[in-house]
């Protein structure tokens, strides 16, 4: 079952002993462990161990078979910008297929999207995706990267501005739009007019409390 490398028969003398040739064969995403005397059978030799009179017949040839253990590795993950949270290391065998970890990092204002391979990197990975064979190397360990999506928020303008009822804006950003699909950009809205009032803005709170969004001209600030 090995995927590369070679080996040259060796010549043995009956009680005399000699040690086997070492190991040259490789198989990707296994270890060697040692010699055994049939394909599915348990290591009998060790690499390189000293034998003695394998066969008692003159010229007889005695065939062992590489053994092969899979190659343990683990998946370690980052938050890459998170503001809390955690997620623990997942242990990872080759040719088994096994999800990782669920994400546990959160990010205020953003949502998590996936699992990238770089911190710059594109989602590759869906939260709790199965993975195969994400390294071949014993002991290794694959780092991925969390990655986030700017929510989208809401603001629920009362009274309504002509026929505007809401804006929206993606998080960490100072761009606002007039539908939920961020199409249009708007950087205000026309004033509100009440017979016997003057204008003051939109505030996250009643009677002019709380942040104040949009100001007297009806210009959207930036929160």
């Amino acid at each position: 079952g090995n995927t590369g490398g070679s080996m040259s028969n060796s010549s043995h003398t009956y009680d005399v002993a000699k040690n086997l040739t070492t190991n040259g064969f490789t198989k990707i995403g296994y270890n060697f462990v040692g010699w055994a005397t049939s394909a599915s059978g348990s290591k009998v030799y060790d690499d390189g161990a000293s034998v003695t009179n394998l066969s008692s017949t003159n010229g007889a040839t005695v065939n062992l078979y590489a053994l092969w253990a899979t190659v343990t590795y683990t998946v370690g993950y980052n938050g890459n910008g998170n503001t809390g949270g955690s997620t623990g290391a997942s242990t990872h065998y080759y040719d088994t297929e096994r999800a990782l970890t669920s994400n546990g990092f959160t990010k205020t204002g953003y949502t998590f999207a996936g699992w990238a391979t770089s911190a710059s990197g594109s989602v590759v990975y869906s939260d709790g995706a199965k993975v195969l064979n994400l390294a071949s190397e014993q002991g290794a360990t694959v780092i991925l990267y969390a990655k986030w999506s700017a929510n989208t928020i809401k603001i629920t303008l009362s009274p309504a501005v002509s026929s505007l009822s809401n804006i929206y804006y993606k998080f960490d950003t100072e761009k606002y739009y007039s539908d939920s699909n961020l199409a249009t950009q708007i950087t205000s809205v026309p004033v509100v007019q009440k017979t016997g009032y003057t204008y003051d803005g939109y505030y996250s709170g009643t009677s002019g409390s709380g942040v104040q969004y949009i100001d007297a001209s009806g210009n959207i600030k930036n929160c």
